[in-house]
């Protein structure tokens, strides 16, 4: 076996540089972090929250070990102790995805890895010194990988009774088990969750920067909504996934009115349904409005799934939608955002100028000029279809670019 190359002072020096230039990149680190998540379509697909809690975790141990390496290469990076790291993973596994959660940071040593490397040819003059950053980097990342995850497993152990056998735990496995389909008994599910499947529901998805708030504060205003039963659970720290009957009265835009009052809080409103496939349904079409909440930083604190109904069906395959986005508004997408969102308005409103312009608080000719302006940056195969246009523009409202 080749024994790794000796590392002068030079080499150290470089190893800084490249951890300076990865650190200094945001959109390299915003790229490392959504590749993690990719990696894990099981543990992330349609559910906002879970990705939202392998993203902050993986990207703070991407931050944590650059910062180490960056300021002193020579020494061993410290396992990541942090509560971004070690809270996400405790949530994680309350939904009985432990050894998942535990893969996850396996998976983020690859993704690193490679970037790693990558950074390493752009950092050094010589295949003598980007084969010294390399070795040193990954030797570096595996016993900062394997340190951290010893840390989790023991962080992990000290929860082992409330995550196995406490009453929270029990409840989101059941949870997790209807959500499957799996064939779990009625009566049973009622007994433990203390909700019953019957009726018709409503659901939301519940999230704050207010950790360890949410469960109590969901509960509270869904009796303000004039829900008489609801199921509120701790899908995180941060985040609680909520369920009502009585839909009738309590309806997605009573409660999003109520739960829409602390401008800290967010909100993703499912359509209300009935019996079991209704309580599913409703879960399922709030994650997906969270999913493009979270995704969109200029998204209202509150949306029901029926505003956003076309968009989430049409971003399912994202890459797909981007080129869609992209062939149908082509240069309309470099003009100015008040330019694309007149058009936007201008056709939901069945391209009437003067209901536009209340819409905008502009003046018609405003907006006529506007229009004109976005139709000419069209590409000439889109501007005869305008079912096409509204649905890109309106896709290109939530989804985020590459």
């Amino acid at each position: 076996m080749r024994e790794p190359r000796r590392i002068t002072a030079e080499d150290l020096r470089l190893v800084s540089a490249c951890a300076a230039a990865m650190l200094a990149d945001d959109a390299a680190l915003r790229s490392i972090d959504d590749a993690a998540v990719r990696e894990l379509p099981e543990l992330a697909d349609d559910d906002a929250t879970l990705a939202h809690a392998i993203r902050l975790s993986n990207g703070s141990n991407v931050r944590h070990w650059l910062r180490s390496l960056a300021r002193d290469p020579a020494v061993p990076v410290p396992p990541n102790r942090s509560s971004d790291v070690v809270d996400p993973v405790v949530d994680v596994a309350r939904r009985g995805l432990e050894h998942e959660a535990l893969d996850a940071y396996r998976t983020g040593q690859r993704v690193l890895l490679d970037a790693w490397i990558a950074a390493a040819f752009a950092t050094a003059a010589t295949p003598e010194r980007v084969q010294a950053i390399v070795e040193h980097g990954s030797r570096s990342l595996d016993a900062f990988v394997r340190a951290t995850v010893a840390t989790l497993v023991t962080a992990l152990d000290e929860h082992r009774d409330e995550l196995h056998h406490g009453q929270t735990a029990q409840r989101l496995r059941t949870v997790g088990l209807v959500l499957d389909g799996a064939p779990i008994a009625d009566d049973r599910v009622a007994r433990v969750l203390r909700y019953r499947l019957d009726g018709t529901h409503g659901a939301a998805v519940v999230w704050s920067g207010l950790p360890d708030r949410m469960q109590r504060w969901t509960e509270d205003a869904l009796q303000r909504a004039g829900a008489r039963r609801w199921l509120v659970l701790p899908a995180t720290r941060s985040t609680a996934w909520a369920w009502w009957t009585d839909a009738a009265d309590a309806t997605p835009a009573r409660v999003a009115d109520v739960l829409g009052r602390d401008p800290r809080v967010r909100i993703a409103i499912g359509a209300a349904g009935r019996g079991r496939e209704g309580f599913v349904d409703a879960h399922r079409q709030a994650l997906a409005t969270q999913r493009l909440m979270e995704d969109a930083p200029h998204a209202p604190a509150v949306v029901t799934f029926g505003e956003v109904e076309g968009v989430a069906l049409a971003t399912r395959d994202r890459d797909a939608a981007r080129a869609f986005v992209e062939r149908t508004l082509g240069p309309l997408l470099d003009e100015p955002d008040d330019v694309r969102e007149t058009l936007r308005l201008f056709l939901r409103h069945q391209s009437s100028a003067t209901a536009t312009a209340r819409v905008v608080h502009a003046h018609r000719n405003t907006v006529l000029a506007r229009v004109e302006r976005a139709r000419s940056a069209l590409p000439a195969t889109a501007r005869d279809h305008h079912l096409h246009q509204e649905l890109a523009l309106e896709v290109a409202r939530w989804l985020p670019s590459n």
